[in-house]
């Protein structure tokens, strides 16, 4: 009896050991597939549906732009609307290079309104010296 015990015994260690690996398989997929899953939400809540437009994101939207802080948050929006990127390059703290990391993250609508009225008449200039 003592032989066909033992190897009841071993069978059963076996059919365990088995059953385990089969177990850690499992919980490590489903661990995995938890973190590609939180992973995938983490990165779709951080990036923009797209580009945002320049001429209606909030200061909080735009200091999330590569290089732009809030004070020139600010003054994008105090210089709003922009029809064209190179508009954005008459913000203070915007240069070409910024502009250039900027560019994927941002539209502009077409026909936008020019940003300042024109009348069709050239101001006179102001003289130099005061007399």
């Amino acid at each position: 009896m003592g032989k066909v015990y033992d190897e009841m015994i071993a069978r059963r260690r076996a059919e365990m050991a088995t059953g385990d690996k089969r177990q850690r398989l499992l919980l490590l997929g489903a661990i995995v597939v938890f973190a590609i899953i939180g992973l995938v939400l983490f990165a779709g809540s951080r990036m923009a549906k797209g580009p945002m437009d320049v001429n209606k994101a909030s200061a909080a939207q735009l200091e999330k732009l590569p290089g732009i802080g809030p004070e020139t948050a600010k003054a994008i929006i105090s210089g709003r609307p922009y029809g064209k990127p190179d508009d954005l390059l008459k913000v203070k703290g915007i240069g070409p290079k910024t502009l250039e990391k900027m560019l994927p993250q941002l539209k502009f609508p077409e026909g936008a309104a020019p940003a300042v009225e024109t009348t069709g008449t050239v101001p006179a200039k102001k003289s130099a010296a005061k007399k």
